[in-house]
């Protein structure tokens, strides 16, 4: 599972630096075409991005028949984006120097929990990678419980398939 979660993130931060070149080449940020259709924009990159890890969990059930990965995939997916690993992803892929602060992400609802919970007044480098490291665990822990459930639904379905298989014999 976590190899489809960051495949996706890794995905999307790699689009997003796609779409930062291209706002480059038309004026930039905060040009006035960023101005005009930036926020379109980011709705577009956004509903991509969720349509593709609700997609991406749904076929993940269809070849495996396991409710428990997908939910995995999606939840795990959604909390570290939350948590800020696109971001780390997405400066890594564009290369040079990264900002010392992030008030754009600061000022975003997820993205600033950490740093507003420790009395920062912008998102740093080391909080964000804070913020990120937990999100990991808590998507660790969250992946473990469902294992243990599906554990015990496998166990379930298995016993059922036994009743099918007794019953087509007589």
């Amino acid at each position: 599972m976590w190899i489809s979660i960051i495949g996706l993130i890794t995905l999307f931060a790699y689009l997003d630096t796609i779409g930062f070149k291209m706002w480059n080449l038309i004026g930039g940020y905060p040009g006035q075409p960023y101005a005009l259709a930036g926020n379109l924009y980011g709705v577009l990159f956004w509903s991509f991005a969720s349509l593709m890890i609700i997609s991406v969990s749904i076929m993940f059930y269809y070849f495996r028949r396991d409710i428990s990965e997908s939910l995995g995939i999606y939840v795990g997916t959604t909390i570290m984006l939350y948590g800020g690993l696109e971001d780390i992803i997405y400066y890594f892929l564009q290369g040079g120097a990264t900002p010392l602060a992030f008030q754009w992400l600061f000022d975003n609802t997820y993205l600033g929990i950490i740093a507003k919970l420790l009395g920062e007044t912008t998102l740093s480098w080391t909080t964000l990678l804070l913020q990120t490291f937990i999100a990991g665990l808590i998507v660790y822990f969250v992946l473990n419980i469902l294992y243990k459930i599906n554990f015990k639904m496998g166990k379930v379905r298995i016993w059922k398939r036994l009743l099918e298989i007794k019953g087509g014999d007589e």
